[in-house]
């Protein structure tokens, strides 16, 4: 994926997918350790 300037949208793009889905998850993971909770978060929970 050569995009030096980050200006094509690849949401779409099959090949793109992998990327999408880490980047999604680290998202995810930085969202809920925002999160205050009175109790810690069980991984299997």
């Amino acid at each position: 994926m050569n995009d030096p300037g980050e200006v094509t949208n690849l949401w779409q793009d099959p090949d793109a997918e992998a990327v999408k889905q880490e980047l999604l998850h680290r998202f995810l993971q930085a969202t809920l350790a925002a999160e205050p909770t009175r109790m810690p978060r069980i991984a299997s929970a």
